[in-house]
């Protein structure tokens, strides 16, 4: 005779079995939450460094799509054909020229001051007159006598060999640490240096192939949401941070115009040597948050001060800072302001906050990061109708009369 299952009971076994295998679960992963976050951290640094040639890349492109867009139009009416790769060329060739020239304008500018101001040959003499006029000699002999004379006493000298073993000791680990340093410094070079390779030929592929990649992407996106409710915002929020990064570039580049300009007019009436080449790089390093504007205002002052007059850099100093606050107060708020639609104090707080949490890179992308969410929040606020009814309500408010204090004279009467 066959045993009849009580499908009931099976039913709840099964329950029973598992809840508590999910209760041992969620035990076991409580228990080893560190070493779970541990290694969740551990795949995802992993996973960003091997990535971040990728998100360099990406970076990369989408900032350098503005100008070959724009050499991609000129090209086009003057070819009758768009010719990107020919736009992506010029645009890397300029930039490369740009930051290498304004090395060798720094090391030739500074280097050429200084030629001028102390030569290495009488430089050199100068050591020489010196020794010889208070009779400084590096014999070996003399040294050797001199060290005689010494009033040593026998502890000094018994503990001399050991504190001479000591040295050497040191001296050898310290050697043997710097050629592992050396080493390891080299290894990170040449990985800095492909990884900045690897950055380079991805970009420039995301560049010439921009409408390809887009393309693919929209592909991926719709098989994710198709036709979504999320997919419809999504799409609002990618179109708010594009819209508000482009026209942050914009004001910073418009902004450091008019900072160099400025910049190179201050320095020429101070008549500073150099002062085109000190006003385009003020305003190009004024686009770095904080940092930025005091590299200018460093190197105006060295110029200044290999001049040989020391007034010059008091004045000099007064000129970078006038411009700055020139920047600050009109420029910045005007220029910057209406760009991102941001207050000075959120604009603040964007920079202290995005530099704490990833530094330079942080404090350059945290002004279009804060402005974007702000607008968000923004038309989120005035789409659900919040708005409208604040001022219902405000308005209501202020057509209802005020309540009285005086009471009614009939009841005074009475």
């Amino acid at each position: 005779m066959k045993p009849k299952w009580d499908n009931d009971k099976l039913i709840i076994c099964l329950y029973v079995v598992l809840t508590a295998a999910a209760i041992y679960i969620v035990i076991t992963l409580l228990n080893n939450i560190s070493n779970i976050w541990i290694f969740g951290s551990t795949i995802l640094h992993t996973t960003i460094t091997l990535l971040s040639p990728v998100f360099i890349a990406i970076a990369i492109s989408y900032l350098l799509w503005i100008p070959v867009r724009c050499i991609d139009k000129h090209l086009s009416k003057i070819f009758k054909k768009a010719h990107r790769g020919i736009s992506v060329l010029l645009v890397y060739v300029l930039l490369a020229f740009g930051i290498i020239g304004i090395i060798l304008l720094i090391y030739f500018m500074i280097g050429g001051k200084l030629s001028q101001t102390i030569s290495f040959d009488q430089l050199f003499s100068s050591i020489v007159q010196y020794i010889n006029s208070n009779n400084l000699t590096f014999d070996a002999n003399y040294i050797q006598q001199q060290l005689s004379n010494l009033p040593f006493t026998e502890t000094v000298k018994e503990n001399l060999a050991t504190y001479l073993s000591q040295l050497i000791t040191w001296l050898q680990s310290f050697f043997f640490n710097s050629i592992n340093n050396l080493f390891s410094s080299i290894t990170n070079l040449i990985s800095n240096v492909f990884s900045a390779f690897i950055c380079i030929i991805l970009s420039v592929y995301l560049l010439l192939d921009r409408e390809y990649f887009v393309d693919l992407w929209n592909k991926l996106f719709f098989l994710c949401f198709r036709d979504s409710r999320i997919g419809k915002q999504l799409r609002k929020i990618g179109s708010t941070f594009n819209i508000t990064f482009t026209n942050y570039i914009r004001g910073q580049l418009l902004e450091a115009f008019f900072v160099g300009l400025l910049s190179t007019i201050a320095l020429t009436l101070l008549d500073v040597d150099y002062a085109i080449v000190i006003g385009v790089i003020a305003g190009i390093t004024n686009m770095i948050p904080y940092v930025g504007p005091f590299i200018g205002t460093v190197l105006a002052g060295i110029m200044a001060l290999l001049s040989g007059n020391f007034l010059l850099v008091l004045w000099v100093i007064i000129a970078m800072q006038v411009v700055q606050q020139i920047d600050n107060n009109f420029l910045q708020p005007k220029i910057i302001g209406e760009s991102v639609e941001l207050h000075a104090v959120f604009t603040m707080v964007a920079i202290i906050v995005g530099g704490d949490i990833a530094g330079l890179i942080g404090m350059l992308i945290a002004v279009p990061i804060f402005a974007s969410a702000k607008k968000l929040i923004s038309n989120w606020y005035t789409s659900h109708g919040f708005e409208a009814k604040r001022l219902e309500l405000e308005k209501s408010q202020s057509e209802s009369p005020p309540p009285s204090n005086q009471s009614d004279p009939t009841n005074d009467g009475e």
